[in-house]
């Protein structure tokens, strides 16, 4: 289902990872929780993408003002477990 009017134009996630589904599915819910601050705010996102950098410390990346916003959804030691949704919405608000 399409939405009308949408602040995120396009999700990516890592699909050669465990549990790919539940990515996609964690970037959609962390988009829906954010939503009523981001239309109050005019924000928009083009690309809403899991990353999974090298730099252990790394939770998120916004490149060119919300053209692509990155976040970490997994743990850098075993990524098959998800950080917690609060601390992922946590990232993509700060």
């Amino acid at each position: 289902m399409h939405e009308i009017d949408p602040l995120v134009t396009e999700y990516q996630h890592e699909k050669t990872r465990p549990r790919e589904a539940d990515a996609l599915q964690t970037l959609r819910k962390v988009a829906s929780l954010v939503k009523p601050i981001m239309r109050q705010r005019g924000w928009r996102v083009g690309v809403l993408t899991e990353f999974w950098p090298p730099e252990k410390n790394l939770l998120g990346l916004n490149w060119n003002r919300g053209q692509k916003i990155c976040l970490r959804l997994r743990y850098p030691y075993d990524e098959r477990q998800f950080i917690p949704l609060e601390e992922v919405v946590d990232t993509m608000l700060h």
